[in-house]
């Protein structure tokens, strides 16, 4: 993590197994962050708003503790494409819980809910094709994955970069729903399950998870050496992660949009 990460408003702290034996631990109300035969890094708590692992990291308790008590969540992926997260304990979402439990009560706002995201989705589904497709000669009755097949090198070798673009925009949706002081296991489409609002605000952002996947297999060479040898390295990740960092303050901007309007349909009195 370079220095310079300091003098930065909050930010995702990302933690990737280069084979140089890092390790993070506590330190008081900082993490630091140490690798072989370079100077440790100490990181104030209070710089960061998640933490993405990706790898074989080794790391202290007391600082996924430290995490938790400042509400801020925690991916970890491994080089299987095996995804763990922690979250702050639930005793943290009282405010808007009995609210979102009221929506789940009335089918009227469950259909206004429902509407929103269909809209939100199919909004999302247009913009992606007209950055995509926009040379390119399309048939637009033709359904949205029927559209984006056409540019996949394979289902494996896409859903490989898929799956962690989408865990990246997923995270980013938990610590924007944990902002709002939401629960994120209280959905409305994807109800009965853990990170059911995660799933709902998902859906209305997977066409970005494709087109930042897109994006990836356009660059020639990368594509061809990444169909020969199909492994997650650490220059794989990093070019996954760049291209989520440039679009992670849109994705945020929009991703508050959608909060804001389910805490409009949750402060409607039901019928």
């Amino acid at each position: 993590m370079p220095e310079e990460y300091l003098n930065k408003d909050k930010r995702t702290l990302y933690l990737v197994d280069k084979g140089n034996g890092l390790l993070m631990r506590r330190d008081g109300p900082s993490v630091l962050i140490e690798r072989r035969n370079k100077a440790p890094v100490r990181i104030p708590v209070n710089y960061v708003d998640k933490v993405i692992i990706l790898g074989n990291i080794e790391l202290d308790s007391f600082s996924l503790t430290l995490f938790s008590s400042q509400r801020i969540p925690v991916l970890i992926i491994n080089r299987d494409r095996e995804f763990s997260l922690i979250l702050p304990p639930n005793k943290d979402f009282p405010d808007h819980s009995r609210e979102q439990k009221r929506l789940l009560s009335s089918s009227a706002l469950i259909d206004k809910y429902r509407s929103m995201l269909l809209r939100k989705r199919f909004e999302e589904e247009r913009k992606v094709i007209r950055i995509l497709f926009d040379k390119i000669s399309i048939n637009l009755q033709d359904r949205y994955p029927t559209i984006i097949n056409k540019i996949k090198p394979s289902e494996f070798l896409w859903n490989k970069v898929k799956d962690i673009t989408s865990s990246l925009i997923q995270i980013n949706i938990i610590e924007r729903i944990i902002s709002a002081k939401l629960n994120p296991h209280l959905g409305i489409i994807n109800k009965a399950c853990n990170y059911g609002l995660v799933y709902d605000i998902y859906h209305i952002f997977e066409p970005e998870a494709d087109l930042q996947t897109a994006k990836f297999f356009c660059l020639a060479k990368l594509k061809n050496d990444f169909a020969d040898n199909p492994q997650i390295s650490h220059d794989i990740l990093e070019i996954i992660i760049n291209n989520f960092e440039k679009r992670q303050a849109e994705i945020s901007n929009s991703v508050d949009m959608v909060i804001n309007e389910i805490l409009e349909i949750m402060r409607i009195i039901p019928p």
